[in-house]
């Protein structure tokens, strides 16, 4: 073991540390984070990015990896303790962030780190631990091959973890990070970057402890207002009631559920994988800090939420519960993300013309996940069959029957992805203000501005599901609260605008900008249902809006500028 100490003192860096660490050398560098800094980008994503930006290291096999927690985090804040994984994808070639639950980001922030940034090649398997003492190393050669749940006996029940499982040595396409064995920096193969390194895992050791506010009037009268918003809300009463599966009768009722690789929608057979069905009297569970619980689990084992539902159940052809159980716990314990599993195998099938039985698919998941079965390369391994968007599959929303989402996919900064712009939060749970579905009038205003709003939101480390009820209003108020400055939303959004363009500029940069704003031609050719195709002119003219709307005619958003980092 190599250790290197340091002395953490919250009074001399209010707003945290950063720390480096390569891991060839096994040396640690550090410095405290400025005010500047920390109004330009927050933590999370902004800031993660802007060391990225910093640094212009963006080889796929030199670029760092860095994990960047909210500035909330370490004072206890309502759904605020997430941590966001920020570098560049091998999956989609995009510059990538991941954000995950947990107690990984809460225990980061309270070891005094709010950037923690792993460099270089380690010489053999290493484990990174991470304390308010300091930063030390492991060789891992004896848990190489671990897989999550071995490794989290390895490291007991009072530190936090981000580790991979084997499906990274298998160099499975969408291997990803898990985080305390359930939670994961999921999406665009971010766990081969980690076996690239030779690091098996970080491993953080720090109590929970909650820093006071500097304004605690201002404070608690913010985060008051934070917990009435969320109890207020309707859909994250749902939330808290069944779990995101809630979603799974939601979106099948109306036509989005997809089923047979995008090819059908709406069937009865769905009624089965309903939330009032398969979490009846399963416990609730949640994040460090989340009063929103929206997990559920059953004899100490996690159920499966609504993406992995739906895209290892009916996108695959699959109607049977317990299967998809049972295959969420396989990709859980290989480390492996669950929408690009069930996206990619559904693409297989779909040019096969054949879905499987649920014994037969149980046995196509392990092989995939072992390294052994053509959908471990990504849906792209299969042509026009793949659904995907900058080499990421998509998610469990159609575009056909929410229209503004399809614009959303378009524009991600990262490919396919619901996260970067929900626009299902107004496109069906009519929230915060409700939008027709079909049609793109007024879609592409709204989406620039709710991709901004994700943007603030990853970077203060809070919950997506927590903007459902609160606002940038009230996460401002205990931002300035918490650190003794005026901090408006105006300043939030400014940043969330800030980070978005800065992520297409560097998109275009690595070839995958604006070319790529597309869908898949089967969303233009093929009806879903009731649903007619999507019309590629107003599509297009849509996007086009977008664009103007981000100010790209001229090439990029006159906003970045290097003095912005």
């Amino acid at each position: 073991m190599c250790a290197c100490p340091r002395n953490h003192n919250p009074q001399k860096t209010p707003f945290g540390r950063q720390v480096e660490v390569d891991l060839e050398t096994r040396t640690v560098t550090e410095c405290a984070l400025d005010e500047g800094r920390f109004r330009s980008w927050l933590g999370g994503r902004g800031l993660g990015l802007s060391y990225l930006y910093q640094t212009d290291c963006w080889g796929i096999d030199e670029v760092p990896l860095v994990f960047a927690v909210g500035p909330l985090a370490v004072f206890g804040v309502a759904a605020s303790s997430r941590c966001s994984l920020v570098t560049r994808s091998p999956k989609t070639k995009t510059v990538f962030d991941s954000s995950a639950g947990g107690g990984f980001g809460a225990r980061l922030a309270a070891a005094g780190v709010a950037l923690l940034v792993l460099r270089g090649r380690a010489k053999h398997p290493t484990v990174v631990e991470v304390t308010p003492e300091g930063v030390s190393f492991t060789d891992a050669a004896n848990i190489w091959d671990s897989a999550v749940d071995e490794f989290a006996a390895y490291v007991g029940d009072d530190a936090s973890f981000a580790v991979v499982g084997s499906a990274a040595s298998a160099d499975v396409d969408f291997a990803c990070v898990m985080v305390d064995k359930h939670h994961a920096f999921g999406r665009g193969g971010l766990g081969r970057l980690f076996h690239a390194r030779n690091l098996k895992g970080v491993v953080v050791r720090a109590p929970l402890l909650r820093r006071q506010p500097a304004d605690p009037h201002l404070f608690s009268s913010a985060t008051d207002a934070i917990k009435r918003l969320l109890t207020a809300s309707p859909p994250v009463k749902a939330l808290s009631a069944f779990g995101t599966p809630f979603l799974v009768a939601i979106t099948n009722w109306l036509g989005i559920l997809p089923m047979f690789n995008f090819s059908k929608t709406g069937l009865e057979e769905a009624g089965v994988l309903f939330a009032d069905v398969t979490t009846a009297g399963a416990a609730r569970a949640g994040c460090v800090r989340c009063p929103i619980a929206c997990k559920r689990r059953k004899n100490g084992k996690p159920l499966p939420e609504y993406e992995t539902v739906a895209m290892l159940g009916p996108n695959c052809g699959i109607f049977d519960y317990e299967t998809i159980r049972y295959v969420n716990n396989l990709a859980n314990r290989y480390g492996a993300d669950t929408i690009s599993l069930g996206g990619a195998l559904a693409a297989f099938y779909a040019q096969k013309g054949v879905y499987p039985k649920p014994s037969d698919f149980i046995k196509d998941v392990e092989a995939v996940l072992e390294g052994k079965h053509q959908a471990c390369e990504g849906a792209q391994a299969f042509g026009d069959a793949a659904v995907a968007v900058r080499n990421l599959e998509l998610p469990a929303y159609d575009p056909r029957g929410c229209w503004g989402m399809g614009l959303a996919y378009a524009t991600s900064t990262r490919g396919g992805c619901h996260l970067r712009g929900y626009m299902v939060a107004p496109e069906i749970l009519r929230k915060p203000r409700p939008l027709k579905r079909f049609t793109f009038a007024g879609k592409a205003e709204y989406l620039a501005v709710l991709q901004d709003r994700s943007a603030v939101c990853d970077s203060l480390g809070v919950c997506k599901f927590a903007f459902l009820g609160a606002t940038e209003e009230e996460f401002a108020a205990a931002l300035s609260g918490a650190y003794g400055l005026q901090i408006s939303a105006e300043e939030l959004m400014d940043v969330g605008k800030r980070i978005y363009a800065l992520e297409r500029k560097l998109n275009e940069r690595f070839g995958r900008g604006a070319e790529h704003d597309r869908l898949p031609q089967k969303f233009f050719d093929e009806a879903l249902g009731e649903h007619s195709p999507l019309p590629k002119e107003r599509f297009r003219q849509a996007v086009s809006l977008w664009r103007r709307i981000r100010g790209e005619e001229d090439g990029g958003d006159d906003k970045v500028r290097q003095e912005d980092c």
